[in-house]
């Protein structure tokens, strides 16, 4: 299950996710699905050279149970139906 703001030994607002290249990123989760397997993260704190991009909207997804979640590809707007909710953390 995908949780907000799960990395409290830096900055209990971002989350850590996992690239393709499996280098570890961090990010700030601005949509939630339902299914709580499922983020819109925005990348944020990027290695240079990775392939998650500073900045940039992914879609990140639960592989197993208690791992970070996954980037599944790149998105360009949150989606407004089918279950997402928006951070409400952001609006404050």
């Amino acid at each position: 299950m995908i949780k907000i703001g799960e990395n409290p030994e830096h900055n209990p607002k971002l989350n850590k996710f996992i690239a393709k290249s499996t280098d570890g990123q961090r990010g700030v989760i601005l949509a939630l699905h339902k299914n709580k397997k499922q983020a819109i993260i925005l990348a944020l704190n990027c290695s240079v050279a990775g392939d998650v991009k500073w900045g940039k909207l992914y879609l990140v997804k639960e592989t197993k149970p208690g791992a970070y979640p996954t980037v599944a590809e790149e998105v360009y707007n949150i989606p407004d139906k089918g279950g997402w909710t928006i951070n409400e953390d952001l609006m404050r």
